[in-house]
């Protein structure tokens, strides 16, 4: 975090108070790994490098903690990144399973209007994302290739709890993406994920609602599968 990129903020949301610039940063730095799960979160350094005062961080804290994305730690007297466990992990793909799968069920099955060119656009940019080995901007082709579905699927109510996962989903991404620069290979399980989204997409332009959301359950749980592999699971 830096004194330039909150000027920039301040600059861009003339409207927004310091506290939800601040709040802000923290959740992306964390929500992109820049903060490390289990990382304690110094106010004074953080003012010192903003050079702002602690008032604003320490009201950032308290609201990440609500959240669920830090936790305060009496028994080390801080504030500490949260960690991803795996209870946590389990629940939020299941969760996703069911939203997903319902979704492409739903898309096949009534035909909706779901943009094939702008879904096969980020299956075939997430294929290339692996092999050039670019694995930051993975979750600018996954995420959006999801979302797409879920919109489509015609029911607001699913769409809202989708929105719900919306930065688990992401966190999980960057998760991801650190555990494959940290280890220098794409496993199979990985480069499987790719496939499946060209697998759903056929399913979906088929028109055949079990086989769309056979699909759909398959990715997530290659999805599971592939997580497992990460150290901190």
């Amino acid at each position: 975090m830096n004194r330039e990129l909150l000027l920039q903020r301040l600059e861009e949301n003339p409207f927004q108070s310091l506290n939800h610039i601040v709040y802000q940063m923290l959740e992306e730095a964390i929500l992109s790994f820049e903060l490390l799960p289990k990382t304690k979160l110094n106010s004074a350094k953080i003012a010192k490098d903003l050079q702002i005062s602690r008032t604003p961080i320490k009201e950032a804290f308290r609201t990440l903690c609500k959240e669920g994305l830090v936790e305060r730690r009496e028994d080390k007297n801080g504030y500490y990144v949260f960690t991803f466990s795996r209870q946590m992990t389990e629940e939020l793909f299941f969760a996703r399973r069911v939203i997903e799968g319902t979704a492409c069920y739903l898309c096949a099955q009534h035909n909706r209007s779901v943009d094939v060119r702008q879904l096969r656009y980020y299956a075939e940019e997430f294929r290339e994302i692996l092999h050039t080995k670019q694995y930051t901007k993975l979750d600018e082709t996954d995420i959006p290739f999801h979302k797409i579905i879920v919109q489509a699927a015609g029911n607001p109510f699913l769409v809202t709890m989708y929105e719900t996962l919306d930065k688990m989903i992401r966190y999980q991404s960057a998760r991801n993406a650190h555990y494959l620069l940290s280890t220098g290979q794409v496993e199979y399980k990985m480069d499987g994920l790719a496939l499946q989204h060209l697998s759903i997409l056929k399913a979906i332009e088929s028109g055949i609602p079990e086989m769309a959301q056979s699909a759909a359950h398959a990715h997530i749980d290659t999805c599971v599968e592939f997580t497992r592999l990460h150290p901190m699971y």
